[in-house]
């Protein structure tokens, strides 16, 4: 086990490390992903989905809120 550089934020991120866990920069090589058969989903990415998904809801109620009041 060795400490690389991320190639993202430049901090030290342990060799067997899946991602980079200051920024979530997958740190795992293709290699390793061929070898699992699975890609990598870092929590950083699953996130920013999550909230963008939470933002476009806010965003459809509140236009309803707007019709429903002007009665449209």
């Amino acid at each position: 086990m060795a400490l690389i550089k991320c190639g993202e934020c430049g901090s030290d991120v342990s060799s067997n490390a899946a991602s980079c866990p200051k920024c979530g920069n997958p740190i795992a090589s293709a290699a390793q992903v061929r070898a699992t058969g699975t890609p990598i989903t870092t929590t950083q990415t699953t996130a920013k989905k999550f909230k963008g998904q939470q933002l476009a809801a806010a965003g459809v109620c509140c236009f309803g809120v707007v019709l429903m009041v002007s009665g449209g």
